[in-house]
C-alpha cells in the first residue's frame, strides 16, 4: 500500500485514465472501494467523514446524464477523491429542492466557478448517500463476506438457528445447516446428520446414559439449615443418579490415522469439540467413543508418542487373542 489511501485512490486513478468509472454504477463502484479499503469502518459505518476512503456527492444537473457517476475529482489539499454522481440528492429533476435552486447552485459552479453552494450540500450527500449505501449492503448476503468483519448476516442466521460458532473463528457451518436447526427443538438425528457430514465418518449418538453428579455443597440437606424440608427440597446423600445430561458420540470404523487425530490433542479434536459445544447444551455430559477397523491395532513400544491408555495396546496384529474392548477407546470430552 502506498499510503493511508493507497489502494483506493490507485484504483480511482486507473478509472479517471481510462473513463471507465462511466460504465459503473454508485452502489458497485463503492462496494469495490470498500472492499479495497479493510482498514476502515466501512462506508456507511464511520462515526466522521474522515474515517471513510472518499467523499461523495452530487452535481447540479438539469438533464438526465446518460451514467450514474458524472465526475470524479481529487480534493487539493487531501489525499482523497470526491465521487459525484448525477440522480441522487437534493439537486436535479428528482431532488427536493425547487428547479430554480438546483439552476442556481449550477450557474455558480459553471458560470461563477463558485462550488460553494454545491460542497455545503454534499456535506448532507456524503452522509445521506453513505446511509443508503449501507441499507442496500445489509440486504444484500454476499456483500457481508467481502469483509471479516461486521458481517451481520453470519450474525443474523447464528440467531435463527441458534448455533453458538466459536467467538474466536469464522464458522460457517449454520449457514449450511440453517434448514436444520432452525426447528424448535434440535434432535439427535439433526446432530448425528451434520457430525457425520463435518466429519466425514460413521456417528452415531446414544442418548440417557446414566451418572452420578455431585451435589455442590451449598445445596446439601443438612438438618437445622437449608434444603431441609421433607417432600419439598430434601435430597438424601450427596450424589443423585441423572440420566437425562449425558450422551455418547461413537465414532466407528476409523482407521488407525483417524484414531489418532480424534484423541484430545489430536488435529480433528478441537473441530469435533467446537461441534458438539455449539449443538448440545453447556450442561450436557459428553462421552466419545472412538471404535478401530479390526486389525487396526499397533503393538506398543515405550518411544516418544506413546501414550497409555489412548494408543497402546498389548501384542500386535498377529495376536489371536484380541478382546474386543481392545478396539474402542472412549474418554470424557472437555466442553470448556
Amino acid at each position: 500500500m502506498a499510503g493511508t489511501h493507497g489502494n483506493e485512490n490507485e484504483f480511482i486513478k486507473q478509472l479517471l485514465e481510462q473513463e471507465s468509472y462511466l460504465a459503473y454504477e454508485l452502489f458497485a463502484l463503492l462496494r469495490a472501494i470498500d472492499r479495497l479499503t479493510p482498514h476502515y469502518p466501512g462506508l456507511g459505518f464511520s462515526k466522521t467523514p474522515r474515517d471513510d476512503p472518499v467523499r461523495l456527492g452530487q452535481s447540479p444537473l438539469l438533464a438526465f446524464f446518460p451514467s450514474a457517476i458524472n465526475e470524479i475529482n481529487k480534493h487539493p489539499h487531501k489525499h482523497l477523491y470526491k465521487i459525484k454522481n448525477s440522480y441522487w440528492g437534493l439537486f436535479g429533476c428528482n431532488g427536493p429542492l425547487p428547479t430554480h435552486l438546483s439552476e442556481y447552485a449550477l450557474q455558480r459552479k459553471t458560470a461563477k466557478k463558485d462550488p460553494t453552494l454545491c460542497e455545503f450540500a454534499d456535506i448532507f450527500h456524503h452522509r445521506l448517500l453513505s446511509l443508503y449505501y449501507r441499507a442496500w449492503k445489509t440486504g444484500q448476503a454476499s456483500l457481508h463476506f467481502d469483509k471479516n468483519a461486521n458481517n451481520e448476516f453470519h450474525s443474523h442466521i447464528n440467531a435463527l438457528s441458534r448455533y453458538k460458532a466459536p467467538a474466536d473463528q469464522r464458522d460457517n457451518t449454520a449457514l449450511f445447516y440453517c434448514g436444520l436447526l432452525s426447528g424448535k427443538n434440535t434432535s439427535l438425528a439433526v446432530i448425528e446428520q451434520i457430525l457425520d457430514r463435518q466429519l466425514a465418518i460413521n456417528v452415531s449418538l446414544l442418548p440417557m446414559l446414566g451418572q452420578w453428579l455431585t451435589i455442590d455443597s451449598r445445596d446439601l440437606s443438612l438438618l437445622g439449615k437449608n434444603n431441609s424440608c421433607l417432600a419439598k427440597n430434601a435430597i438424601n446423600g450427596q450424589r443423585v443418579f441423572d440420566r437425562l445430561n449425558k450422551i455418547c458420540v461413537s465414532l466407528s470404523r476409523l482407521s488407525l490415522n483417524q484414531y489418532l487425530t480424534f484423541l484430545p490433542g489430536g488435529s480433528e479434536y478441537h473441530q469435533l469439540r467446537n461441534l458438539l459445544n455449539a449443538l448440545l447444551p453447556r450442561e450436557m455430559t459428553v462421552r466419545v467413543q472412538l471404535k478401530l477397523t479390526p486389525g487396526q491395532t499397533l503393538s506398543s513400544r515405550l518411544k516418544a508418542g506413546c501414550r497409555l491408555g489412548y494408543n497402546s495396546w498389548l501384542g500386535d496384529k498377529s495376536s489371536r487373542v484380541r478382546p474386543e474392548t481392545a478396539q474402542q477407546k472412549s474418554y470424557l470430552l472437555q466442553r470448556s
